[in-house]
């Protein structure tokens, strides 16, 4: 009975590791964010997630396509960079 109760404590013990170790992660951007410290660093690995999702389930053309409907000029920075990062990534230049 014991040595249940040992294991079942561990486990929540690990458990509370891994969500101390995301609160952390989450307060750090929010606070970032709220203060607009490493804004810029934050939403560059945003985009970088983005491409890597976009590119992982193939519809990285089709988004360039999108992009490519409008000028680029006229385009946000932030769609810029996913453009650049997603024809990289999508056709290995």
């Amino acid at each position: 009975m014991e040595e249940n109760n040992f294991g079942t404590r561990k486990r929540l013990l690990e458990y509370d590791d891994v969500m101390n170790k995301q609160r952390d992660v989450i307060y750090k951007r929010r606070k970032n964010a709220l203060f607009g410290d490493h804004l810029k660093y934050d939403i560059t690995n945003m985009i970088f997630d983005v491409a890597n999702s976009i590119v992982a389930k193939g519809k990285a053309t089709g988004i360039i396509k999108i992009l490519n409907t409008k000028s680029l000029k006229h385009l946000p920075w932030n769609l810029r960079f996913l453009k650049m990062i997603l024809i990289i990534k999508a056709f290995r230049i």
